[in-house]
Order: C-alpha cells, then sequence, then structure tokens
C-alpha cells in the first residue's frame, strides 16, 4: 500500500486542534450548566472551521504525495487555476 498523507496538512491539523478544543470547552459548559461557556466553544468550534478553510485557500496544504493515484489530476487542475481578481 502506497504511502498517504491526506489530511495531513497545517490547515488540517490546526482546524482539527481547534475543534477539538471548541468541543472541550463545549463540554464542560454543559457540565457546570455556564451557557456562557458553552456558546464559548460553539463560537470556537465556527472560527476553526473558518480557519481551516482561510488556511486551505492559503494553500497550507501538501495536496498529494510523489505516487499518489490523483496527482496527475490535481496538477492538471493547479495549473488552470487562477485567482479571482481583487
Amino acid at each position: 500500500m502506497a504511502a498517504s498523507h491526506h489530511g495531513s496538512t497545517p490547515a488540517a491539523w490546526t482546524a482539527v486542534a481547534l475543534i477539538l478544543v471548541a468541543f472541550l470547552v463545549g463540554a464542560v459548559g454543559l457540565v457546570i450548566g455556564n451557557w456562557v461557556v458553552f456558546w464559548a466553544g460553539v463560537a470556537v468550534g465556527v472560527i476553526a472551521v473558518v480557519v481551516g478553510k482561510v488556511m486551505q485557500a492559503m494553500g497550507m496544504v501538501n495536496d498529494h504525495v510523489a505516487g499518489c493515484a490523483q496527482q496527475q489530476t490535481v496538477a492538471r487542475a493547479q495549473a488552470r487555476f487562477r485567482p479571482p481578481r481583487s
């Protein structure tokens, strides 16, 4: 089986770490009965998704390693990509 690094990117790890913190904060808020803490956890979860997508859009990914079945398809798509004009 070929080595696979799908999901092992700075963007993915950051999003997962923030989501874990969000669930921890939310769970603590529920256990102690503090709704402010619970909703703070929900807010951190939303922020985690945004941060992960922004980091992904910034290119903080290692899309495909050598030998990946989709490497050529991704390379063609990346070559055709043109960033939007601001």
